[in-house]
């Protein structure tokens, strides 16, 4: 039976690598005090993730590029809650719907997770070319791409030619994202994202927002929707029972 590896545990020996470059096995089953089969299991997810390649008797960072975007670098932040987000999504994603999964971090991670699947048909829109490129890796997943404007910061296609997509494209369920969320509503500090985002809002008929523990009670300038437009939130188990208490009381429905 295969030991179970805490996605923390992950985290931390990625975080670890990243500081020394390179390391040896040994090190890394002296440090964490784990086996020598676990170090190995981890090392090729995290090489299979790209983030790092093995050499013999460990392994070694992979540099990042000189230009590096916002996208980018958010890809790296909190990826085992935004891996637990999306596996909790895929639980209201059903055989033959169409969705609109809106272009973030969050949504590459549950396009990973749908890409994995063989038994399922779906027809999935978007505006982000890094989920659309994932999706393409799934051949019962019909994607289609909605053409706009590349901001190459936030991976992102906006614009008149994509508000004209998501206005014309049929699609039920949407997943979308924000970098805040409080009691005042659902927040954007991007106003080049704020135009696709409201559309969306107004074009759905079921709004999953999915964002990680560390977007509640913030505050941005740009209000995409209230709690109540709000089918329910997906977030990480690390929310505080506090929170989830606060935004159930509002009528919110929490997946935690």
């Amino acid at each position: 039976m295969n030991a179970i590896i805490p996605s923390e545990r992950k985290e931390n020996i990625l975080r670890l690598i990243r500081k020394e470059k390179v390391i040896t096995i040994g090190n890394i089953m002296d440090r964490f005090q784990v086996s020598k089969v676990t170090v190995h299991r981890i090392l090729n997810e995290l090489e299979n993730d790209q983030l790092l390649v093995k050499v013999r008797g460990g392994a070694r960072i992979i540099e990042t590029p000189k230009f590096e975007t916002r996208f980018s670098i958010r890809l790296r932040n909190y990826i085992s809650e935004k891996t637990e987000i999306a596996k909790k999504a895929m639980g209201f994603i059903n055989d033959g719907d169409s969705i609109f999964l809106e272009s973030s971090t969050t949504s590459y991670y549950l396009a990973r997770a749908l890409s994995a699947l063989d038994n399922v048909h779906l027809t999935v829109i978007t505006n982000g070319p890094e989920v659309a490129a994932e999706l393409g890796k799934a051949p019962n997943i019909h994607v289609i791409v909605t053409g706009g404007e590349l901001e190459q910061e936030v991976n992102a296609l906006v614009g008149p030619l994509t508000l004209y997509a998501i206005e014309k494209l049929q699609f039920s369920k949407v997943f979308f994202t924000s970098v805040a969320v409080s009691p005042r509503g659902v927040m954007t500090s991007l106003s080049l994202l704020f135009d696709v985002k409201r559309k969306l809002v107004e074009t759905g008929q079921e709004l999953n927002l999915i964002v990680d523990s560390s977007k509640f009670n913030g505050a941005a300038p740009h209000v995409i929707a209230s709690l109540s437009q709000l089918s329910r939130i997906i977030t990480d188990s690390k929310i505080p029972p506090e929170t989830v208490d606060v935004f159930e009381k509002l009528g919110v429905e929490v997946i935690h």
